[in-house]
Order: structure tokens, then C-alpha cells, then sequence
């Protein structure tokens, strides 16, 4: 791993994953990573309960998903939205 000299940089450099579904459950504090300034991913936002269909839900569904999932403060979401070109367009506040 490369080591960058300036340390103000650094932060800006850690990456945390994982599905969407257990980022939104009780047992972690997203906001601890966002106060630090961590980038989020949150995989998988289509299987959040209520699911919604994986590839063609309405634009509604998804950004609204979107929506819940920055509440949870994801940085970055993956899903396959690639009949919704608008929702992929979509930048959202975190948190």
C-alpha cells in the first residue's frame, strides 16, 4: 500500500463496503463513519426491506431507496439502475 507524505490526505482514503441491508440495521452506527469523514458503499440497496426488484423498479422506488440510504449516511450505493439513467444521476445529502 502506498503511503501518501502528506498525512492530510489519508482520511480520504479509507473505503468501507458492505451490503446495504446490514448497514441499515440496528447493530452499526453509520454515523460514526461519516463524522470521520469515512466513504461509505453500501452494495446491494435493492435488497433493503422492503425489497424492490433489482433491475426495473420504478424511478420512485429507487430514489427513494437512495434517499433511505443516504439517510443512513451512504456515500455510495450500488444497484443495477441502468434503465433509470435520472436515479443515476442523483447526489443526495448523507445523513
Amino acid at each position: 500500500m502506498r503511503r501518501y507524505q502528506d498525512a492530510s490526505l489519508r482520511p480520504w482514503f479509507v473505503v468501507f463496503d458492505g451490503a446495504a441491508s446490514a448497514w441499515t440495521g440496528p447493530s452499526i452506527d453509520t454515523g460514526w463513519y461519516a463524522a470521520r469523514d469515512y466513504v461509505l458503499v453500501m452494495t446491494a440497496a435493492h435488497s433493503v426491506a422492503p425489497a424492490i426488484d433489482h433491475r426495473t423498479p420504478t424511478a420512485a422506488q429507487a430514489l427513494d431507496r437512495a434517499a433511505l440510504l443516504a439517510g443512513h449516511h451512504a456515500t455510495v450505493l450500488t444497484s443495477d439502475r441502468a434503465t433509470l439513467p435520472q436515479v443515476l444521476r442523483t447526489t443526495l445529502p448523507r445523513g
